[in-house]
């Protein structure tokens, strides 16, 4: 049966999002020109939980995920309606599903709101946050200096205890497992900053994505040191890299553009209830992306 796409379609079923899922939901983050590839909605299915809408005789029309994080926190990610559905209140009905089983565990929902979505999440009782800007890089610049890399290198298995922590200390919660998926997907741009005592006190990380390679998280000590990891991590990268980062940071921001950034659209971080999360936004350079904070 063909999916009917006027407004006689009927009713849809909340039901858990299972790893037999993975198709369907690359199918929709494709369709609203996300990054996501087949290696995010693998990891997206091994660290998350979620529901899903489906419509018979359309399959999965909508999702919402929540990613478990220590201190009783939850990211909320992948909330997306297939575009002949929206407009029906499928993203309020499985965030409202979603929230009320987060209350039930007692933990923090947080989430980064595209444009288009900030008002709803509003009328959930999320709270405005810190904006954040998405900006794309097409190709390597032509005659691009060589970058400064005295103090860094690049980084090593070995690397993830004390990289883990110092994001740990930064973005205020534990993501190892994700960090170290990442330097497995990329390990030409993962590359660590130390101090003169050898101390891990900077990292990039990086993941190859369907349409460009997104680069994230950015940590560091200072927006030099931020600069030259970013240039470090850029080497190995010819094709189009994505990057979000923190609006407020002006200077940082013109810095990313000399490299060839462009602005694209903006997030905001947004937190529902009264304990927002203590992330280091002075070392805190670019996010992982909205999926993974």
């Amino acid at each position: 049966m063909a999916c009917p796409s006027d407004q006689s379609t009927p009713t849809g079923v909340i039901r858990n999002l299972t790893p037999a899922d993975q198709a369907g939901g690359l199918k929709l983050s494709t369709e609203a020109s996300w990054n996501q590839n087949a290696s995010d909605w693998q990891l997206l299915a091994a660290t998350c939980w979620g529901r899903g809408m489906a419509v018979a005789g359309c399959g999965l029309v909508g999702t919402a995920m929540v990613w478990p994080l220590s201190g009783d926190y939850a990211w909320i990610n992948m909330v997306l309606v297939t575009p002949d559905h929206r407009g029906r209140g499928i993203a309020r009905s499985l965030m409202e599903n979603l929230l009320q089983e987060i209350e039930n565990q007692g933990r923090i929902a947080f989430l980064d709101a595209t444009e288009m979505g900030e008002g709803l999440y509003r009328k959930l009782g999320f709270r405005d946050g810190p904006r954040l800007l998405r900006l794309r890089r097409e190709s390597a610049a032509t005659n691009a200096p060589k970058p400064t890399t005295a103090g860094l290198r690049p980084m090593r298995p070995a690397d993830l205890e004390a990289v883990a922590s110092l994001d740990h200390a930064t973005f205020g919660l534990d993501r190892r497992e994700l960090l170290e998926n990442f330097l497995t997907r990329c390990p030409l741009s993962a590359w660590v900053a130390e101090s003169a005592a050898g101390q891990i006190e900077g990292f990039v990380t990086a993941r190859n994505g369907r349409l460009a390679t997104q680069l994230g998280p950015v940590v560091a000590r200072d927006r030099g040191q931020a600069e030259c990891l970013l240039q470090a991590a850029l080497q190995s990268i010819d094709g189009p890299a994505i990057l979000d980062v923190p609006a407020v940071d002006t200077a940082w921001l013109e810095a990313v553009k000399a490299v060839g950034f462009v602005v694209q659209r903006g997030f905001m971080r947004m937190t529902r209830g009264e304990h927002a999360l203590a992330t280091d936004w002075s070392r805190y350079f670019a996010i992982s992306g909205p999926d993974f904070a």
